[in-house]
């Protein structure tokens, strides 16, 4: 989550616990509130103060739980730190995303290329999704293997990552009256 979006949540939150500390306060009133700020004569004022404490509990427990999203939830990853004896290096999503697309247009017979990468957890590890076009429709499924071999390989020899997944969506090319269209399996 970034930091605009946590502090959203954190600010909508804030005022949401104000609003039920407030709307407690008027169910509950304190001895010098005044009494004519709730008047609902068709009902007792057991029921009333159920009710009120009941909508006031169910807000505080959603309102809280923003809160602590906003506080607790880790940032989205826009790099990697890789930790070496000679230092860090600090690898950017853009730069893997690249580097896997350029080693499977080199291996594999594929259109259209399309790599995205996510960097996971406190000890970081990539998991990549890849989307291609096949120019070769036969056997789809084990080049699908080989390009998950290959994204598995620049990952491991180029850059040493860890790596959590790797998943590979290949749909073949149907020609159609002279225009290439695809067809997802």
């Amino acid at each position: 989550m970034n930091k605009l979006t946590k502090t959203v949540i954190g600010l909508a939150s804030f005022l949401g616990l104000c609003q039920v500390a407030w709307f407690i306060l008027l169910v509950y009133p304190l001895g010098l509130a005044d009494q004519q700020a709730i008047n609902f004569n068709w009902l007792s004022e057991e029921w009333i103060s159920n009710i009120g404490l009941g909508l006031g509990v169910i807000s505080g427990l959603v309102f809280l739980y923003l809160l602590l999203l906003a506080i607790f939830s880790l940032p989205k990853k826009r790099q990697m730190i890789i930790k070496t004896n000679q230092g860090e290096l600090a690898l950017s999503r853009k730069a893997v995303e690249k580097t896997i697309s350029r080693a499977i247009i080199e291996k594999h017979r594929l259109k259209d290329v399309y790599v995205q990468t996510v960097f996971k957890g406190r000890q970081p590890k990539v998991s990549a999704d890849i989307q291609a076009k096949v120019l070769d429709n036969r056997d789809i499924d084990q080049q699908a293997r080989a390009v998950k071999e290959t994204a598995q390989q620049a990952l491991k020899e180029v850059f040493d990552m860890p790596i959590k997944s790797v998943n590979v969506k290949l749909a073949p090319l149907v020609h159609d009256q002279g225009r290439t269209q695809s067809k997802v399996i």
